[in-house]
C-alpha cells in the first residue's frame, strides 16, 4: 500500500523501452524522441527503479 509496482507502471505506460539489472534493483527505462524539422531534437527518458537503489538515505525512506 502506497507504493507503485511494476504491474502499476505496465499498466500506466505499457513495456519499458529497455531494462537494466543493477544488483538488485531493476531499472525500467521509457525513452522518448522528439525530432524537430528545425532546431535540436529532443531525447528524454523517464527512468523507474524497483528494489533497493544503493542509495542509503533513499532505501531508509523507502524502509529498504
Amino acid at each position: 500500500m502506497g507504493k507503485t509496482t511494476q504491474e502499476d507502471v505496465r499498466g500506466a505506460f505499457g513495456a519499458p523501452s529497455r531494462r537494466e539489472q543493477l544488483g538488485d534493483t531493476q531499472v525500467w527505462y521509457y525513452d522518448f524522441v522528439k525530432i524537430k524539422s528545425f532546431g535540436k531534437n529532443i531525447q528524454e527518458a523517464t527512468v523507474f527503479e524497483f528494489g533497493k537503489t544503493g542509495n542509503p538515505l533513499i532505501d531508509a525512506a523507502n524502509g529498504k
